[in-house]
């Protein structure tokens, strides 16, 4: 399948939720997972964003990068960072990238971790992390 994640996002994916696992990450928790998009055109980027929000993801934001005429859209969804939903998200948003000259960047999310207090609640902390995957 042509919008499929590739073998080598897919090692990237692999390497970064290891990372995320090291790091105590309790991958069947939600969190927001932010990814970035960047197009040829203002028009195109539009059309781009328009269909994110008909397949249930948020914009976040965008704009023209510095010293480049590309376009970036930066958007969200909440989830839990598994490797099988991760891989998901990628491949359709690839798919709805496609027929725009569009180039998917990769994503950022937070490691979440759930600890025990002196009470007996349980806590969850995050940690912000970047681990994009081209």
């Amino acid at each position: 399948m042509e919008n499929a994640i590739g073998q080598d996002q897919m090692q990237s994916l692999v390497i970064a939720l290891g990372a995320m696992a090291r790091e105590g990450d309790r991958e069947d928790f939600e969190r927001e997972i932010f990814h970035w998009a960047y197009f040829p055109s203002r028009k195109k980027a539009k059309f781009f964003a328009k269909r994110l929000l008909k397949h249930g993801y948020s914009f976040v934001g965008g704009g023209q990068v510095r010293k480049s005429k590309k376009i970036c859209v930066q958007f969200s969804h909440f989830g839990p960072a598994t490797l099988f939903s991760m891989a998901e998200h990628i491949a359709h948003i690839k798919k709805l990238i496609s027929g725009t000259q569009g180039i998917y960047d990769g994503w950022e999310t937070s490691v979440e971790r759930v600890t025990e207090t002196a009470s007996g609640f349980w806590q969850t902390t995050e940690t912000f992390i970047d681990l994009a995957t081209q």
